[in-house]
């Protein structure tokens, strides 16, 4: 079917303006899709012609300047339309309108600005970036179309994005797109890096999405403990293909390798020195990041038995790696039999290596980093976890270092014994306890003892005035408690008010004996 393509002019009646000028529209149609934009453009309707849909004469100056910017217009949009044509077999009408919005540059929409983005990922591959990211970027695409194509939007250009954008596809992935929080997360992420690329091309001014925050929901790292690896060393199996892949599981958990790194692993990267170590001097795949391990005695053990084993993809491989899917099917398998509930896979093994083989025994986090190939030490840390037995023997060995070396030379003795020893004059005070708000007669020192005319010198008038408000005790001049002070809460009873001679025939109000005491 052919592609049929038209730009028609016209002018908006409904908006004239104070000096009788009237806005210059455009519609675009493209296979019986339309689309409107503005000209931002304003004349007077008597240069229109309603039949042609274009001015009337271009006999003045005025006319032909309208005449050529409506023509230039034209020109951006066929070509706008003719690129994307040539690279995608769907055109429609907003796609075009959404490009020309672009200021006719062909990456000034979102879906073309994440093809420049994917398309620079691809010339990289096989230098520092793998198959595999390309085609994790191409599903993202088809999750942001289908989610464009859903909202009628087919595109949007980089200077209408928002934050708002970003909002709604994010809640739209978790819902309606059957997306993970961590897939969500990692999807909006490649949004951002996409829109960093439009900033630093100048398609955009500033970054719409920095004002979005989400985190994933990143699930806790398994890893087999040592009684688990024992059970799968120990279990007889009866095919030569599930002793295989036996075999490589606990050679990862070994060695810390990953699926990809396993299957890639040959005789030429396994290094022996005089003294009869063996190393694997690699770098990763999946960062290129160099590694160097020294085999433990299982692992030289491991690669000996499967020296010229049949099945490998060439005789320089050191085992024979299959898919990754069956792989981690088999594994599944043997697991059940050992009775492992966890749900096992390749990588697992290598998280046994961060935090059982290595971690537990006390090897430096520093040399588990080096040996894994992290770029950072803070991806060791996700991956060797401090476990329960390994915090427990740090303390051990935390306390027999330190053995005698700290002793308390003064028993510990409570503070209200102190509190409430007794004066030497032996006169008796109301004092604040903080055992009960009602206070309690007691011996306190001289200095916070209550005097019989107004305050105390020795104490502070603002600390006479702040406990109050918790003592809340006052004596009136008449020398003896009211009947207000006795209905308080905070006042002592009416018994125990009786009983007592008070020391004083003025106002005053009662100080604590520890000032420290809240």
């Amino acid at each position: 079917m052919k592609s049929t393509f038209k730009v028609l002019f016209y002018l908006k009646k409904d908006k004239i303006s104070k000096d009788g000028k009237v806005p210059v529209m455009g519609r675009i149609t493209v296979n019986g899709t339309q689309a409107g934009f503005s000209c931002k453009l304003n004349i007077d309707p008597a240069l229109w012609d309603e039949k042609t849909n274009y001015l009337k004469s271009q006999r003045n100056t005025l006319s032909r300047e309208i005449h050529q910017m409506l023509e230039n217009i034209k020109a951006q949009i066929a070509k706008h339309y003719q690129s994307i044509s040539d690279r995608d077999a769907y055109v429609t009408a907003n796609k075009v309108k959404n490009a020309y919005h672009g200021f006719g540059d062909r990456y000034k929409t979102l879906i073309a600005a994440f093809d420049y983005h994917a398309d620079s990922i691809k010339a990289r591959i096989g230098r520092d970036r793998a198959q595999r990211t390309y085609d994790r970027l191409m599903e993202e695409r088809r999750c942001l179309m289908r989610y464009l194509v859903l909202k009628k939007l087919e595109d949007v250009t980089l200077k209408e994005l928002d934050v708002t954008f970003i909002e709604r596809y994010y809640a739209w992935m978790l819902s309606d797109g059957h997306c993970g929080k961590t897939t969500a997360f990692k999807r909006t992420q490649t949004l951002k890096c996409v829109l960093y690329v439009a900033v630093e091309q100048g398609w955009i001014d500033r970054h719409p999405f920095l004002a979005f925050k989400c985190a994933p929901d990143y699930k806790p790292r398994m890893f087999l403990s040592d009684e688990e690896i024992q059970r799968l060393m120990n279990i007889e199996l009866r095919y030569h293909r599930q002793r295989a892949v036996r075999d490589m599981f606990i050679f990862c958990c070994f060695t810390g390798l990953a699926y990809i790194d396993l299957k890639n692993l040959t005789y030429d990267h396994i290094v022996t020195t005089p003294t009869g170590e063996q190393y694997i001097y690699n770098r990763r795949q999946k960062t290129g990041t160099p590694y160097h391990i020294m085999l433990l005695p299982i692992a030289q053990e491991l690669i000996e038995r499967y020296r010229g084993y049949p099945g490998k993809i060439d005789e320089t491989r050191v085992f024979p790696v299959k898919d990754r899917k069956s792989m981690c099917t088999t594994i599944k398998r043997i697991a059940q039999k050992c009775g492992i509930t966890k749900n096992l896979s390749t990588h697992i093994g290598r998280h046994t290596f961060g935090t059982t083989v290595t971690l537990e025994k006390g090897v430096p986090i520093e040399t588990v980093s080096e040996m894994l190939g992290h770029k950072q030490i803070t991806t060791t840390q996700i991956y060797a976890k401090l476990t329960a037995n390994k915090m427990k023997e740090d303390v051990r060995l935390l306390t027999q270092r330190i053995g005698n070396l700290y002793e308390l030379t003064q028993p510990t003795t409570r503070l209200l014994s102190q509190e409430r020893r007794p004066d030497q004059s032996g006169r008796r005070s109301f004092t604040y306890s903080r055992a009960g708000s009602r206070g309690s007669f007691s011996s306190a020192p001289r200095r916070y003892r209550i005097r019989d005319r107004g305050f105390s010198r020795r104490a502070s008038y603002r600390e006479s005035l702040s406990y109050p408000a918790r003592s809340a005790t006052s004596v009136c001049t008449h020398g003896s408690v009211c009947k207000s002070h006795l209905r308080s809460d905070n006042a002592p009873d009416r018994s125990s008010a009786a009983n007592v001679s008070w020391p004083f025939r003025s106002r005053a109000w009662f100080a604590p004996s520890n000032p420290s005491v809240p």
